[in-house]
């Protein structure tokens, strides 16, 4: 399990597991006509679209328990860095 603690790893999977969980929950959830290009310019002019990104971004939250529970520090920092950056998106929206 060592040989897989490296930064970059923990990097691309903070980054992809979001919008991976992302686009399922919207599809989940969402069951109307509009397309998602749609959906989300919808949400970007609304409070939504801050909500719909802490939605997403749970996973990476439940994975850095993972790796910290394993003792993978260099994936742990890895996908810490792709928090802040989703965190960092988020900051726009809020202010």
């Amino acid at each position: 399990m060592r040989r897989f603690d490296r930064f970059w790893i923990g990097l691309v999977g903070g980054i992809v597991l979001p919008l991976l969980f992302g686009w399922l929950f919207l599809r989940s959830v969402y069951e109307g006509e509009m397309s998602a290009g749609h959906v989300f310019e919808f949400m970007t002019g609304s409070s939504m679209i801050i909500k719909f990104m802490f939605i997403a971004i749970l996973p990476d939250m439940f994975l850095v328990f993972l790796l910290n529970t394993w003792e993978l520090w260099r994936m742990c920092r890895g996908v810490f860095v792709a928090l802040f950056l989703y965190i960092a998106a988020c900051v726009p929206f809020v202010v």
